[in-house]
């Protein structure tokens, strides 16, 4: 099947073997903006399965687990993908899954927050590179499961984000290690964890950025062994791994045909790069009593939301919690059963050590009679905090604790519980 219109031709591919030799060039694809989960996103925008593939100069607005590839030898350059929705829930997208061998992303960029710009799945042999590639937001370049190798960060610019190489334990379905065998060559990011796997290897090379030594995803102990860490802070040279290694393999034509060329303007953007300003500002405001709320727009689920009869369908959405407005405010869905405890449940990522949390009831709306806070360290749900009333607001102090997770559970409520306002502090 075939159509035309304005000098678009579409033309449906019924084809049984892999896609080879295909490409997608110079278009845009937009979606209505998606402010929920990813569980019940309803875009994405490519899934590219082939050989011998390319998608080049593609601009993608407002989708979720937005690209996604499979096969072996496919080129992405200048793929741009841009959120404003903030993306719901405790577990994030990804917007970039290179889920396949002989992947290079060069020049791509991601704005959104609340995501994973790259998340490999399990068992990818690689190799898969993203090359001179910037991302904004407080989203994490990582190996989501399960030991995929051979993963090359080269010059890729996270500065409010994170690049992570590490265990992920327990999350998930049992996620274990994410990657070995891998780079981050040249690179920058707010937060570092690269951690050494058992019988492999991970490297940070001339790459800046906080290294945080952590435990294994919701451990609180022991911390994991650093990987390698050479000329931390201190770019090294050649600026790109790969394209030194390109230029030895196959000469200065293979540089020009990629681009990169002395002189052309993806070897001065690479020289010389320069990072969008952010679009959305991660401090909230400052609680008087404990200062910076480390829970400020970060993943929430609830187990219950009413529905909305206006135009914003999540009037009542657990991240109104964590918005810093007191008057935004989540509440349960009528009529529910009234066998299971309502609760909230903040996802920390990277963990945090927290010893402060307050809370707040709207205006108006006040009928807790009885609630608890439980935090997730060492695999294990422990008890921090109770109390009866909230109100206006209440405050609690409690041993430092290094959280994953932070949950209330409301066990008594006079009517229909909401809560405007939920933080976390170290104070």
């Amino acid at each position: 099947m075939t159509v035309t219109n304005d000098n678009t031709t579409i033309t449906l591919v019924a084809e049984p073997r892999m896609l080879r030799q295909a490409g997608l060039e110079n278009f845009r694809i937009e979606a209505p903006e998606q402010p929920f989960g990813y569980g019940t996103a309803l875009y994405y925008a490519v899934r590219l399965t082939g050989e011998d593939c390319w998608m080049r100069d593609i601009d993608i607005f407002e989708t979720m687990n937005s690209v996604g590839f499979g096969g072996r030898r496919i080129t992405a350059q200048r793929v741009n993908i841009v959120r404003k929705a903030l993306h719901l829930g405790a577990s994030w997208p990804g917007e970039f899954a290179p889920n396949a061998g002989q992947i290079l992303l060069d020049q791509c960029f991601v704005d959104a927050d609340n995501v994973w710009y790259m998340a490999v799945g399990g068992g990818q042999t690689g190799p898969i590179v993203f090359l001179n590639c910037h991302f904004v937001g407080n989203g994490v370049l990582e190996g989501h499961q399960r030991w995929s190798v051979g993963v090359l960060l080269d010059n890729c610019h996270v500065p409010d984000g994170g690049i992570d190489f590490r265990n992920r334990g327990a999350a998930g379905s049992g996620h274990g290690w994410g990657l070995g065998w891998c780079v981050a060559w040249n690179c920058l990011a707010k937060d570092l964890i690269i951690q050494q796997p058992p019988g492999a290897a991970n490297w940070a090379i001339g790459t800046t950025g906080n290294r945080l030594l952590i435990p294994r995803n919701l451990s609180a102990a022991p911390i994991i062994p650093e990987g390698i860490f050479d000329s931390h802070g201190v770019q090294v040279a050649p600026r790109s791994l790969y394209l030194a290694q390109l230029n030895e393999r196959l000469g200065a034509q293979a540089l020009e045909a990629t681009g990169y060329a002395p002189g052309s303007p993806a070897a001065q953007q690479l020289a010389n790069p320069t990072m969008p300003a952010r679009r959305q500002l991660r401090d909230g405001p400052e609680d008087v009593e404990f200062g910076k709320n480390l829970a400020y727009m970060m993943p929430i689920d609830a187990n219950s939301m009413r529905r909305s009869d206006t135009a914003d369908r999540n009037k009542f959405g657990s991240e109104k919690v964590l918005d810093g407005n007191l008057a935004t405010y989540w509440m349960p869905e009528e009529n529910r059963r009234g066998d299971r405890p309502l609760t909230l449940e903040i996802d920390m990522n990277p963990p945090a050590l927290i010893n402060a949390l307050t809370l707040c009831e709207p205006e108006g709306i006040r009928n807790i009679r009885a609630y608890k806070i439980d935090i997730v360290s060492d695999n294990l749900y422990t008890p921090v905090a109770e109390g009866t009333r909230i109100g206006a607001r209440v405050g609690h102090r409690f041993p430092e604790i290094l959280a994953w997770k932070v949950r209330i559970t409301i066990l008594q409520s006079e009517g229909d519980p909401a809560i405007s306002e939920f933080t976390l502090h170290h104070k």
